[in-house]
């Protein structure tokens, strides 16, 4: 067959428009091109070398379409996973309540606004509602912002004046209290406010003067401020008395009575040491000692300043069967809490999904059974009961055990059900984008991002949850090849060595599956 010249000119300019193709993406040479298998070996065998022999590495990678195992290096192996466990709490939240699933907050009041209310000393009739109660589900995106809203809902129904504010936490069965200070310790509960943690904003004063310390609505401790403006120095130092994770709730009556009075407790918010005159303002975050009391003053004052008179007291019971709904605030859809969950690694999230997952026969929640339908999830997925160990939904705890390969298997999971991957994708996070990878970068030294295709940034086709604790580095997610092909990856490190040398080999790993062509 005879080429035409013009015909020959245009098989020309693309022979040599294909030859200029970065050599990434140009077709491999069979002979020289590894297996991802065999590049990933290759590599894990220096990167052993360089951490030593006290650092243990596990490897899973699948094809997420297919689910067909492409790489598993120590993948059975139970290791302490990280907050990489909240990718099965995740899954199971996905599976069991559904991407589009809200967190209610209901509203009681023994009198509606337009009834005639009994006349109470020191009370007007008019507006009157009696008790005001809140009965909570455990939703863990409630704020302050969404608090104002409720609030500005009864102003409008017509509440002026009210008698009791009671929370009703009762759902959740015996809810653990705050662990520390720090917000990724933060207890649980079925009415939780603002992550149940409190802020403390603190900034400069003048040079020798007291620092400028703010609480945020809802604090209930007595702020002691003796922190100092210095010229120079910044040695802050925040905290609480007695500490929130020692608090022990007390209540007036007996414990019987169906509604008692929280006996307001005597915390000192302690705020010492010195701030830098050029230091700018800055909101510190610190556990809450008993969230139904921080939701029930928070509300309180919220109520007072919309002009709603509150004639009574904070107390803590289940709301009567003849109080009557007034309202109903619907939390964020678990997908847009999922993608706070896994962008931010969010403990608190993670804790009260399990509740709202362990749902018993007669409504009451109960975090064992959450624990338990997580345990199922992955029995389900065909690993026996000895291979995996949850004591948590986050993470926290360092006697979690999971595979790389279990991991996986949940990230295939979700990638082929239709249903959910779009939110499961979109809530993990993107190296120098997002999330706990938005500092994390695939760029090598010279600053040169791994390339595809014309030029296109691989990196942008990489999502990844992270994990950290004490000695474990972990990172895992979804991939797409330069050949187009969707992985799923898990990398566990149980190590020594720092978080920063993990953090590399977990990256180097990464970069090792989209510099590899044609997979």
């Amino acid at each position: 067959m005879c080429l035409n010249k013009h015909a020959f000119q245009v098989a020309l300019f693309l022979l040599c428009a294909f030859a200029s193709l970065p050599t990434s993406a140009a077709a491999a040479n069979p002979a020289e091109t590894p297996t991802l298998s065999e590049a990933l070996t290759r590599y894990l065998n220096t990167a052993r070398k360089r951490i030593g022999g006290q650092s243990t590495i596990a490897v899973s990678v699948s094809d997420a379409k297919t689910g067909q195992e492409v790489f598993s290096y120590r993948g059975g192996e139970p290791m302490t996973p990280a907050s990489v466990v909240k990718i099965i709490t995740s899954a199971v939240s996905l599976k069991a309540l559904g991407p589009d699933y809200q967190f209610p907050t209901e509203i009681f009041v023994d009198y509606l606004a337009h009834e005639s209310a009994p006349k109470e000393s020191g009370t007007s009739a008019k507006g009157f509602v009696g008790n005001l109660y809140v009965r909570g589900y455990g939703d863990p995106s409630l704020t302050s912002e969404a608090l104002w809203r409720i609030v500005e809902t009864l102003r409008l129904a017509g509440v002026r004046s009210l008698r009791n504010i009671v929370i009703d936490d009762t759902l959740f069965v015996d809810p653990p209290g705050p662990s520390g200070a720090r917000p990724y310790e933060a207890g649980s509960s079925a009415t939780s406010l603002n992550y149940n943690c409190y802020e403390i904003s603190v900034g400069p004063g003048r040079v020798g003067e007291e620092a400028i310390v703010h609480l945020g609505v809802g604090a209930y401790g007595t702020l002691k401020n003796s922190a100092k403006t210095d010229a120079r120095s910044n040695k802050l130092i925040l905290g609480q008395q007695p500490p929130s994770e020692t608090f022990k709730p007390s209540f007036v009556g007996n414990a019987t009575d169906p509604i008692r009075e929280i006996v307001m407790p005597t915390e000192s918010i302690i705020v010492k040491g010195t701030i830098s005159a050029s230091q700018s303002r800055k909101t510190h975050y610190r556990t809450v000692s008993y969230p139904p009391l921080y939701l029930a003053y928070a509300l309180r004052e919220m109520l007072k300043q919309s002009g709603i008179k509150v004639h009574g007291k904070l107390m803590r019971g289940e709301t009567p069967g003849t109080a009557k709904l007034l309202h109903v605030q619907e939390s964020e859809s678990l997908a847009v809490i999922l993608t706070d969950l896994n962008h931010f690694s969010n403990n608190f999230i993670a804790e009260q999904l399990l509740y709202a997952l362990g749902e018993d026969s007669v409504g009451y929640r109960r975090r064992e059974l959450g624990l338990d339908r997580l345990r199922t999830y992955l029995e389900s997925a065909g690993f026996e009961a000895l291979t995996f160990s949850l004591y948590d939904g986050s993470g926290l705890d360092n006697r979690n055990r999971l595979t790389t390969n279990q991991l996986v298997r949940a990230l295939v999971d979700m990638y082929q059900d239709f249903a959910v991957s779009p939110v499961m994708i979109s809530s993990l996070s993107r190296f120098s984008h997002s999330g706990t990878l938005k500092k994390r970068s695939l760029r090598d030294r010279r600053g040169r991002s791994p390339e595809g295709i014309a030029g296109t940034n691989l990196a942008d086709a990489v999502w990844g949850k992270t994990g950290t604790l004490t000695g474990v580095s972990s990172l895992a997610g979804f991939v797409r090849t330069q050949a187009g092909k969707d992985l799923a990856y898990a990398i566990i490190i149980n190590s020594k060595i720092g978080k920063h040398a993990s953090t590399q080999v977990e990256d180097e790993i990464v970069k090792t599956i989209i510099e590899l062509p044609g997979i």
